[in-house]
């Protein structure tokens, strides 16, 4: 484990990226609205939060997918759909061996507990998840100047930026490759 000025750095570190890569999402929104830009740039978001997930989970020393069941299971609890036993996360996400599995695991998870925004058009979509990244990005602000904020972060927030991460890939239309789960993509 690392000392907390360690863990100052690599939030400071972590909170930097995810800066950048909102920068590049209200650029393109921006442009979007002045019908300019491609959708290429979600495809790069994508890969940085995925990087930045993958990253920050190691260098804590935290176990990925783990982090990530949990947090699908704690959202889908809360909903009632959940009872109708249509996708449980947590199963999907631990028997998932690759990038797209993962992929596929947080698109039926989205159809299924989160109608509202999966129905929007893609551009609404954008538009709801650069407001989550700008969130996030504070929140890994917070963390890297409170060691108090240090644990949420890491078991709500670090599975967040993959699980954007893996929609930005997904709302460009970028499938991600059958690549094993050790690999980043």
């Amino acid at each position: 484990m690392l000392s907390t000025v360690e863990h100052t750095e690599l939030f400071t570190d972590h909170m930097h990226a995810l800066v950048r890569a909102g920068g590049m999402v209200g650029k393109y929104c921006d442009r979007s609205e002045h019908a300019e830009g491609p959708v290429a740039v979600f495809v790069e978001v994508g890969t940085v939060l995925r990087a930045q997930a993958v990253m920050l989970a190691q260098e804590l020393g935290q176990e990925l997918g783990e982090l990530y069941a949990h947090r699908l299971h704690r959202v889908e609890v809360r909903n009632p759909a959940y009872a109708l036993g249509e996708f449980d996360g947590l199963a999907a996400v631990r028997a998932a061996v690759t990038w797209r599995d993962w992929q596929l695991a947080q698109l039926r998870h989205d159809r299924t507990y989160h109608p509202d925004v999966f129905g929007l058009s893609k551009y609404e979509q954008v538009r709801h998840f650069a407001f989550h990244l700008q969130y996030l990005t504070w929140l890994a602000d917070e963390a890297s100047t409170t060691s108090a904020l240090q644990s949420s972060y890491i078991s709500d927030r670090i599975p967040d930026v993959l699980l954007f991460g893996l929609k930005f890939a997904t709302v460009a239309g970028h499938a991600l490759p059958p690549e094993p789960l050790t690999q980043l993509a």
